[in-house]
């Protein structure tokens, strides 16, 4: 079923983008108490991942699952996004859409290569917001957190920058200050399209 047919027309999905590390789940941890507190009629999604959860991914909002978990949930369509990026599948749940279909706007932690096919599969009201931070930056953040071998995390770099040639998106944020700074930008750009038809 396409997004156009069974979306309110005023709500939106915010597609959220950037390399593992530019801060993401940071800003939309914050955001979701921030649309809370604000009585916002929007809601942060969670993502399915086949990953574990450990001390490096607490600050993720995702639930874990095995990869035949993942499959069985993917085979009998209970992902309205779905798609495969460094070595794990991850993916979106069909309760997006009936938030969607009742005038709830929703946030998305999405991927970069799975873009187009989230365009071509909601082709109306969907935003693209990428969050971005300088190339040093994001080294030594990936280097922190300790999830990836020296090898991994430059594969993860030049990722990040062959994706950010490839893609045009609508709103851009560099996440190189501070959370506050990064969140107040966020917060924003969404208020710039809630209850905005586009």
């Amino acid at each position: 079923m396409y997004f156009k047919n069974i979306m309110n027309a005023q709500s939106k999905i915010y597609y959220v983008v950037g390399a593992s590390g530019a801060g993401k789940d940071t800003i939309l941890n914050a955001y979701r108490l921030l649309a809370i507190k604000e009585k916002e009629k929007i809601l942060v999604a969670h993502r399915y991942i086949t990953r574990k959860v450990t001390s490096a991914t607490k600050d993720e909002s995702f639930i874990g699952l095995s990869t035949e978990e993942f499959t069985f949930r993917d085979d009998n369509h209970l992902f309205a996004l779905s798609w495969e990026a460094n070595n794990c599948y991850y993916g979106v749940g069909i309760e997006i859409e009936t938030w969607l279909k009742n005038n709830i706007s929703v946030v998305v932690n999405g991927s970069r290569s799975y873009l187009l096919e989230a365009q071509k599969k909601y082709p109306t009201n969907l935003i693209t917001i990428m969050v971005d931070v300088p190339e040093e930056i994001l080294r030594i953040r990936l280097i922190n957190r300790q999830r990836e071998s020296a090898e991994e995390i430059e594969a993860r770099i030049d990722r990040h920058r062959q994706l950010n040639n490839a893609y045009k998106v609508d709103e851009h944020i560099i996440n190189s200050t501070t959370v506050v700074d990064a969140v107040e930008s966020f917060n924003s750009i969404i208020k710039k399209y809630h209850n905005k038809k586009v």
